[in-house]
């Protein structure tokens, strides 16, 4: 029964318009799957890191870590495709005008991806953790972004990662 609502509390949050309420939904989701209320601090965004079962389900969270207001104000508008190399998942997030979408899948066919990232489901995730930079993984060959890597940067510059 907890998984179906966790289901549907995801399905919801995708179709809300407003960020807040896809921050809450997305974060009740969150807390069912974790069978504990969330706290604000940095270890609950490692926490969620280390717990994610799958890359869909670590990236699923980064729509309630969108700056809205900055991202709206800023006009962004960019569709990252993410390919995870050693688990063949697919994950997509679209951001538009404030609103941030996820998909695990590749892009919907009336979206182009802007943003194309190849890599491993640990080499993303120690980026998460900041265990290894963005940029050190793209120097070494493990992280290949196109255009490049400044156009990543950008577009995670929308998240606060901070907490």
């Amino acid at each position: 029964m907890q998984e179906l609502r966790i289901r549907c509390l995801r399905r919801l949050a995708t179709s809300e318009t407003s960020p807040n309420g896809r921050n809450y939904l997305f974060t009740c989701a969150m807390e069912g799957e974790l069978g504990r209320q969330l706290e604000p601090g940095p270890e609950l965004t490692k926490g969620m890191v280390r717990a994610a079962r799958s890359m869909a389900q670590l990236l699923s969270s980064a729509p309630t870590m969108l700056d809205a207001s900055r991202a709206e104000e800023e006009g962004a508008e960019e569709t990252v495709h993410f390919v995870f190399q050693d688990t063949g998942e697919e994950v997509t997030l679209g951001l538009r005008g404030g609103v941030m979408d996820f998909w695990a899948s590749s892009p919907p066919d009336e979206m182009e991806a802007t943003i194309r990232v190849e890599t491993t489901s640990g080499t993303w995730r120690a980026i998460m953790l900041k265990d290894k930079g963005a940029l050190r993984a793209w120097a070494e060959g493990s992280l290949k972004v196109n255009p490049g890597i400044r156009s990543l940067g950008r577009f995670m510059g929308y998240l606060d990662t901070k907490r």
